[in-house]
């Protein structure tokens, strides 16, 4: 009786293990669809990596601009966040030499990474950035969930576009081979 149990125990966990690993490569395939801006750009990540929990492109939670039906989603800058900050600071990884850097970039400006071509280019910057189907705006102006919306080009084409977080780094990150950005702080205005 028992050698039986132990058989069928053994069968339902080698069972459970190839269904698993089958699972696995269907999701590495999910993800290679869900970030199609990216793919086969020079430099672009090609490892594997989700946007987000839950965000793809053109979903009602895009990151990436839309809102629900596929139609742009409305940065609404709030009265109390308007002039009260500068810029952000950005920290750029150079995979291909292992150092990272913090950079001061001013709000709707570019900023190139040195010894690249890859141009950044800022956008609003909320510190307790919040969205819905319709809008994109900031809670408060105390930091509590940090966001720049940030547009990213190498040789001219846009290899990136949508939201950055301090805190949640990894929520859809910015994707290359050679450098990594990611939201350091805001820096308010004087």
């Amino acid at each position: 009786m028992m050698k039986r149990l132990a058989i069928y125990m053994s069968i339902l966990i080698i069972a459970f293990t190839v269904a698993a690993c089958g699972k696995k490569e269907e999701k590495k395939a999910e993800t290679k669809a869900q970030i199609p801006a990216q793919q086969g750009q020079e430099g672009a990540y090609t490892g594997p990596g989700v946007p987000g929990p839950g965000m793809t492109q053109g979903s009602a939670t895009d990151p990436h601009g839309t809102g629900s039906a596929g139609k742009e989603a409305v940065v609404s800058v709030p009265d109390f966040v308007k002039g009260k900050w500068r810029g952000v600071v950005l920290t750029i990884e150079d995979k291909k030499n292992n150092k990272k850097k913090d950079y001061e970039v001013k709000l709707n400006s570019e900023f190139t990474i040195p010894d690249s071509n890859i141009v950044i280019k800022t956008g609003e910057f909320f510190p307790s950035f919040t969205m819905d189907d319709k809008a994109y705006t900031s809670r408060s102006n105390n930091p509590e969930n940090p966001g720049i919306n940030l547009t990213v080009m190498e040789n001219g084409k846009e290899i990136f576009k949508g939201w950055v977080f301090s805190k949640f780094p990894t929520m859809h990150p910015f994707m290359h081979n050679r450098f990594g950005i990611t939201l350091k702080e805001g820096v308010k205005a004087s």
